[in-house]
């Protein structure tokens, strides 16, 4: 069963912490799970192994100081950011030990103040999926998709790249009986789904010690030809990917998304529309 948590921290000190933090809170949650469930924590670090978590980079709840590429933070500043959990045992143990759920980013501290989770079970996706012919996604934060055929990072939004990763990411971790055709997915997109309008703009982040990494950022409105056969997947795979995020370093806080579904049945998604 995924899990969402969206989680305020407040922090304990002064200091600053960088801009882009994915990876500090990947970090901080990997302390977490070292403190509170050592054989879960090593399980988690297992190499060449698809992650069954997801994180997004703490942001400040309201404007933050920033100065150069750090945030300037003060003791009580509050953020905020995400985990998505793609099995039930991990983000348990998130809520079994939340009092012991202390971050350190960079060198700051920080304590929960607020945490807002949401449940869905893998056979709810199915059951709840409402096919749409367009639909927006978001990118919130820098995104690169890792194509094999490809030695280095692949920079837009492609549907026949984007689908087939998320889909491989759920038969992964879903059970069994709900898992989808790679193959046959692939084939459906890359004849059905397309992109109509975009904005995007690539964007450097560090991560780690001083590593420059490239995503794009911005969003791109997607259309569906067809609205039988894999449809349905699209829409499920879709929201799937706000708990997973998209595409290379995930877990670093990479690849966050949101879908954006037009108003009304008979609106259509623009480059106007919010």
């Amino acid at each position: 069963m995924p899990i969402s948590l969206h989680v305020k921290v407040a922090a304990l000190g002064s200091g600053g912490i960088k801009r882009f933090s994915g990876h500090l809170i990947r970090g901080g949650l990997l302390d977490f799970f070292n403190r509170v469930d050592p054989e879960l924590a090593s399980e988690l670090h297992t190499p060449n192994q698809p992650r069954p978590y997801s994180v997004s980079p703490a942001l400040p709840v309201g404007k933050g100081r920033i100065y150069g590429d750090l945030f300037h933070v003060r003791k009580g500043d509050v953020f905020e950011f995400h985990l998505g959990f793609l099995i039930d045992e991990i983000g348990e143990k998130v809520l079994e030990h939340l009092s012991d759920f202390k971050i350190k980013l960079g060198e700051v501290g920080f304590t929960p103040v607020e945490l807002k989770f949401k449940r869905k079970e893998y056979e709810e996706f199915i059951k709840s999926a409402e096919i749409h012919d367009r639909f927006r996604m978001v990118f919130k934060t820098p995104t690169q998709l890792s194509v094999r055929s490809m030695n280095y990072p692949f920079l837009f939004p492609d549907p026949r790249y984007i689908y087939p990763s998320i889909a491989r990411l759920w038969n992964t971790f879903a059970p069994e009986y709900v898992r989808v055709d790679v193959d046959e997915l692939h084939g459906w997109v890359s004849g059905n789904v397309y992109v109509r309008n975009y904005r995007l703009n690539t964007v450097d982040v560090t991560m780690g010690k001083e590593r420059k990494v490239v995503g794009f950022t911005g969003y791109a409105d997607f259309y569906e030809e067809r609205t039988d056969g894999y449809a349905p997947w699209i829409t499920i795979l879709s929201e799937y990917a706000t708990f997973s995020n998209v595409g290379a370093k995930r877990t670093g806080g990479m690849g966050v998304v949101e879908i954006k579904l037009p108003k009304r049945k008979e609106e259509q998604v623009d480059g106007r529309s919010s």
